[in-house]
């Protein structure tokens, strides 16, 4: 949900500029949308990660109302906490693939999301072989992060390669 009220519309708003900008005005200006982009997004998005992981304990106590006991609050509130370290990530993923699309490639985000998929699993299988409860649910959310983070640099690098501006 907050990926789909603070971040997605971002996403929505810009894709339109960026595709007339990059026929138009030139890909600096791609790259300087994006990296408007992105702060915004981190603006909204980063306070939200904060909230989600200090409020999921209580959160999951507050929602369950004592039906599935501590341990199953704690778990929920393990996979809700690794999952929020990703929700920057995850966003800034998909904004740029957006980028990626307006300069009329849809390859290179496509072959990045399967690489990032599989590196997700390597991190997930790792993380459920080594650790056990809660640890065990926050490394599975933690390995979805990880690798929407490395997907982003990935991303990040080849679009300040193509357009000669930087995102950061």
């Amino acid at each position: 949900a907050p990926y789909a009220v603070l971040a997605q519309p971002i996403h929505t708003a810009i894709l339109p500029e960026l595709v007339t900008e990059a026929r138009e005005h030139g890909l600096t200006r791609v790259a300087a949308s994006l990296r408007w982009a992105l702060e915004r997004m981190a603006l909204l998005v980063v306070p939200a990660t904060a909230g989600m992981m200090a409020l999921a304990l209580p959160g999951m106590r507050l929602v369950s109302f004592g039906e599935t006991g501590a341990a199953c609050a704690e778990l929920l509130a393990a996979a809700i906490a690794g999952l929020a370290v990703g929700l920057l990530p995850y966003g800034a993923f998909l904004l740029l693939a957006r980028g990626y699309y307006a300069l009329g490639d849809s390859r290179t985000p496509g072959i990045v999301s399967v690489a990032c998929a599989l590196a997700g699993v390597g991190v997930m299988v790792a993380g459920s072989l080594t650790l056990d409860g809660t640890a065990r649910i926050f490394g599975l959310g933690l390995g979805h992060s990880v690798a929407y983070t490395v997907g982003v640099v990935v991303l990040g690098v080849g679009l300040v390669r193509r357009t000669g501006g930087g995102l950061w």
